[in-house]
């Protein structure tokens, strides 16, 4: 949540930012049978939705109190520009601060909700659910900074800065990962579709996966559109993950097992790029796909 600003003088607005630790989500494994995903589903469902609804306090940590000081011209943000969306959420630009971007949370109305689908039957009915996510990112995103000092010039995900509220919406604030002369950075998803995807990219991307792996940093879901292209401090070309992270299951194990995070980028890494990028478990890296000049 976020307080009511003060105007502490002629250029700075204060915000109270109260960072809440995420929930955790259950998961059950898959298999092959039908009817045995399906119970495991109402299952997952009813267990989930008992704990949100019955347990609120017990599904969060404690809150952390944060104070940051922004320019006043925050408060009327009205010059903010789409520039990209999500399955959860808007992202916009402001001219006056080209160094960051805005993320507004969709309202439930505007996502595409699937029938039997345990995230969009939550969505639906546990309200508390909608910022799952956001504070997942959060706990993952102040963990991995506090825990890993070597890696805090090229972090492999993007950087967070808060909230803001701009009329009666609530925007979380975020690093904008781009190279020199764009609003945004390309995403991997479009280098490839474009076919600009070249060596010293790839070298680029494998840096990024040793990162990541290095990093602790539990994720969800990396794919190609989540994964974009910037610069670091020094001019150095790098990708970064700008969504995607955090670890969103009842138990977490990912938080805690460096052997289960690997697993699981090994596993969305090796689904990455589809058809353009080979990846190799054993060297953690990737290679460009005979199958990228010839599609």
């Amino acid at each position: 949540s976020i307080g009511t600003p003060r105007i502490l003088n002629d250029e700075t607005v204060s915000f109270s930012v109260k960072q809440i630790g995420g929930s955790h989500f259950v998961g059950f494994p898959h298999h092959g049978n039908y009817c045995f995903d399906y119970v495991c589903g109402c299952i997952e469902i009813f267990v989930t939705s008992c704990l949100f609804t019955l347990f609120p306090r017990l599904m969060r940590t404690g809150p952390r109190m944060t104070s940051f000081v922004f320019p006043a011209d925050f408060a009327d943000l009205t010059d903010l520009k789409q520039v990209a969306a999500g399955g959860e959420r808007y992202v916009y630009r402001s001219d006056k601060f080209p160094n960051l971007l805005f993320k507004k949370q969709k309202l439930v109305s505007e996502r595409n909700l699937k029938p039997y689908d345990m995230k969009s039957f939550l969505l639906k009915n546990v309200p508390s659910f909608n910022s799952f996510i956001v504070r997942k990112e959060y706990r993952a995103y102040v963990d991995a900074l506090t825990k890993n000092e070597k890696i805090s010039n090229d972090f492999p995900i993007t950087r967070l800065f808060g909230f803001v509220s701009v009329g009666s919406d609530l925007l979380q604030v975020v690093e904008n990962v781009t190279t020199p002369g764009r609003e945004i950075g390309p995403t991997l998803g479009q280098l490839l579709n474009d076919k600009t995807f070249d060596a010293e990219l790839l070298m680029a991307l494998n840096k990024f996966a040793r990162d990541l792996r290095d990093s602790q940093i539990p994720t969800n879901d990396v794919n190609a559109n989540n994964i974009v292209l910037g610069t670091n401090r020094d001019g150095q070309l790098r990708f970064v993950l700008v969504d995607g992270f955090g670890d969103i299951h009842l138990l977490p194990v990912r938080t805690y097992s460096s052997f289960a995070r690997r697993r699981h980028l090994i596993r969305l890494f090796s689904k990455l790029g589809k058809n353009a990028l080979a990846f190799d478990a054993k060297s953690f890296q990737f290679c460009i796909s005979d199958k990228f000049w010839t599609a």
